[in-house]
């Protein structure tokens, strides 16, 4: 027999001054340890003449308990800041990839500590982009705003990077990592222990940037997903508080590790299929080296896009 948290809590607040009046000579039908707080841990028992009691711990119990936890999820914060830990590797978790997991991954969130850090204006969403897999978010940025960190966590990577350009990446205690790229200053030091709302850069356009705007990104051990799962950008608040990863969150990572061919059709041109498969010509050609940019297509042919 199982009872949800609720009823156990119905039933402490039902029985907690009626303890042991009616349960004598009655047999007992369930039992069941509670630690919900300091004030109500102890034992409830049902009996089957369907009175509940409750009798609580002695304080040494409860403070062990209380204890152990408080030490646990310290050893679980520790953990999470110095495994796999690197300020000059920009992916320190040796290719694990979460598109073949079995397992669902739980994130708590806490919306008092937060700051919604991109901006409502999103100029580019996370997906498919010119050929290849966009990662992020692209949001608005100018140069020289200030940026703040979305929640409290530890600097890991704070420098120049090809592509992200000027990029800070933060690691939070639930394990998740956020990424601020393209910045025109870093504020902040690899190692700096930061609070929600911490500045830790100015704006800009550096790395590869079509004008200033801030690339931001949620990863999980290096696996990256959509921002807007959990972010809400137009209220600028959290969509979810607690949230599961599962391999269905990274199946984009499958769809472009997958080769993908195109049957020519009749009046077909490169240009019209590298538009049709979100890719360029150039890329066509690299991947169909017996192409050429003036090559006269065959209907039926076959030509790999991806």
């Amino acid at each position: 027999m199982k009872l949800k948290k609720t009823n156990i809590l119905f039933l402490l607040l039902l029985t907690f001054s009626f303890n042991n009046l009616f349960s004598q000579n009655h047999k007992e039908v369930f039992t069941k340890k509670i630690f919900i707080s300091k004030d109500l841990s102890g034992v409830i028992k049902l009996y089957d003449n369907g009175v509940p009691t409750f009798t609580p711990f002695d304080k040494d119990i409860i403070n062990k308990h209380f204890d152990s936890i408080s030490t646990k999820f310290m050893l679980d914060t520790m953990k999470i800041f110095s495994e796999y830990w690197s300020n000059s590797r920009l992916y320190p978790y040796k290719d694990i990839d979460l598109s073949t997991t079995k397992d669902s991954i739980f994130i708590t969130l806490d919306s008092n500590d937060f700051y919604c850090s991109p901006s409502n204006y999103l100029y580019s969403p996370f997906g498919p982009r010119r050929g290849r897999q966009h990662k992020g978010i692209d949001t608005d940025l100018d140069i020289g705003d200030t940026l703040r960190t979305m929640f409290s966590g530890k600097v890991r990577y704070a420098n120049f990077v090809s592509g992200f350009g000027n990029l800070v990446i933060v690691r939070h205690s639930n394990g998740l990592e956020t990424y601020y790229a393209h910045l025109d200053k870093i504020l902040v030091e690899p190692n700096q222990i930061l609070g929600t709302a911490q500045v830790i850069g100015l704006g800009g356009e550096t790395g590869n940037a079509l004008g200033p705007h801030l690339h931001f990104e949620f990863r999980y051990k290096d696996n990256p997903f959509n921002p807007e799962k959990i972010l809400d950008l137009k209220k600028q608040k959290l969509k979810l508080t607690k949230f599961i990863l599962t391999s269905k969150d990274f199946e984009w990572k499958k769809q472009w590790r997958e080769r993908k061919y195109h049957k020519v059709k009749s009046g077909e041109t490169l240009s019209h299929i590298s538009v049709k498969y979100n890719t360029s010509t150039k890329k066509i050609l690299k991947l169909n080296k017996n192409l050429k940019i003036n090559s006269i297509l065959q209907i039926g042919q076959k030509i790999r896009v991806r």
